[in-house]
């Protein structure tokens, strides 16, 4: 029980700082008149995820993000209970980031207009190349969470190589998708701030990208890795 309570506490925690910074980046440049610009929001981003992973990792069974959690589901690595589990704890740990932004931008422009605190949204491309994009994306994640070196197997898995590759992943996709559709590769990422500012618009997106791109990407590290006891 006591280990279950604290894989949940990493899951709301690891979930809100995701949300918190990662939006966050996004708030500031807006408010600054984007002086952060492109490379400076996928730096943030990128620390971000790195660090999420790094201190909470070894904790979480969810991994802070539904589509990681799915995947997890769909590969026998979480059961169907545990993965619910975690999606509470996730949605309320973006919920409170969400609200927590809203507090701190509360003097700025960017709750009622673009970014709307940060929300992401696809700019020059359908809902279906959104859609592509995201899940893409989130399979490299993925994949790059579950490397050799995060092996579950282990007494002690490090959490130090999942974190950077996912770090590394994260600051690319916003650079390179960024663009076009927010680079969120993490449906309560898009809730978040979805929910605090009530813009919804394709939200769809945020959940259907991820959710595909996170579950393949858990298969394919399984037959890539299976034989290093992933």
């Amino acid at each position: 029980m006591a280990g279950n309570l604290r894989a949940l506490m990493a899951e709301f925690l690891g979930t809100f700082a995701w949300v918190f910074l990662a939006a966050g980046v996004v708030c500031s440049d807006a408010s600054l008149g984007g002086t952060i610009g492109p490379t400076g929001i996928a730096l943030g981003v990128g620390l971000t995820v790195a660090g999420v992973f790094a201190i909470f990792g070894s904790v979480a069974r969810g991994q802070f993000n539904p589509a990681l959690t799915l995947g997890l589901v769909a590969t026998r690595r979480l059961d169907i209970v545990q993965g619910v589990m975690c999606l509470v704890s996730q949605l309320l740990g973006a919920a409170l980031a969400g609200l927590f932004l809203a507090k701190a931008f509360s003097h700025a422009p960017i709750i009622a207009e673009s970014p709307f605190l940060g929300v992401p949204m696809p700019e020059g491309v359908g809902y279906r190349g959104a859609s592509l994009l995201e899940a893409v994306a989130t399979m490299m994640l993925a994949m790059a969470v579950y490397t050799p070196g995060a092996s579950e197997q282990s007494d002690h898995p490090s959490t130090l190589l999942p974190a950077i590759a996912a770090g590394a992943i994260a600051a690319a996709a916003t650079l390179v998708i960024g663009p076009l559709t927010g680079a969120a590769l993490n449906p309560v990422r898009a809730f978040g701030p979805a929910l605090a500012t009530g813009y919804w618009h394709q939200h769809y997106i945020y959940w259907a990208g991820p959710l595909a791109g996170g579950a393949a990407g858990m298969g394919i590290s399984r037959l890539l890795f299976e034989h290093q006891k992933i």
